[in-house]
């Protein structure tokens, strides 16, 4: 199985907990350059890679849905002109909750988007403020629908367990609301201080305060007992 990646730099926020390359979604210039760049790198590679036939396209980052339509219709059309792929090719793209309006869902429907895997990582509006996600709650139900009406049912929730401030009881309340979603396919992660993280600063400077690691445990083992018998 061979898949091709395409990353995408760009956020609204830098989430506290994030250390990956990325640019904050504040400059057309820069976003600009970047897909200039990203062009010519695919045609850089395309010819080395004509006879090679790709199971599956994923678009991460960053955050991809922060394109607009047209930028993202733009990086579509170039890769299919310059890259084969299997009829039966998977094409995931990850999106942040509130990006996703109705007609970006039908856009990427239309562009052959099957799998879109959903950064939603609580459902608690303040722990979301806590890590400075740039969603609340209710965008996650909304892009989510956004995209089921799109016809995209093919949807990854992503879950972060052991956030600063989060109890047992709000790690369950928010398994309860990701399950009446219903959602293809779920990613647990657990929250890793990052060197040089805005998170990991304010650890070092004893101003963040995090589950003790028999909570942790305790909240592994409730989320994954709960996905388990919840089929």
């Amino acid at each position: 199985m061979t898949g091709l990646y395409i990353h995408i730099p760009f956020c609204v926020k830098k989430c506290h907990y994030c250390n990956f390359v990325i640019t904050l979604k504040n400059s057309t210039a820069k976003e600009s350059r970047f897909l200039l760049n990203l062009e010519k790198e695919i045609l850089h590679r395309a010819p080395g890679l004509k006879k090679r036939k790709f199971d599956t396209l994923y678009f991460g980052g960053g955050t991809p849905s922060a394109l607009d339509e047209k930028d993202l219709t733009a990086v579509f059309s170039l890769l299919r002109k310059n890259f084969k792929f299997k009829p039966t090719a998977e094409v995931t793209l990850e999106a942040n909750p509130g990006d996703v309006s109705p007609s970006k869902a039908r856009c990427l429907k239309a562009l052959g988007v099957d799998r879109v895997s959903l950064g939603a990582q609580s459902f608690h509006d303040k722990t979301l403020r806590r890590m400075n996600r740039s969603h609340g709650v209710r965008e996650i139900h909304t892009s989510y629908k956004n995209l089921c009406d799109a016809g995209i049912r093919n949807i990854n929730l992503d879950l972060m367990l052991s956030l600063p401030g989060e109890t047992l009881e709000d790690l369950q309340h928010s398994l309860k609301e990701l399950k009446r979603l219903d959602p293809k396919h779920v990613s647990l992660y657990e929250l890793v201080l990052e060197e040089k993280t805005f998170f990991k600063k304010q650890h070092d400077r004893g101003k963040l305060t995090l589950p003790d690691e028999d909570l942790q445990v305790d909240m592994l083992t409730v989320a994954r007992d709960f996905l388990k018998n919840g089929g």
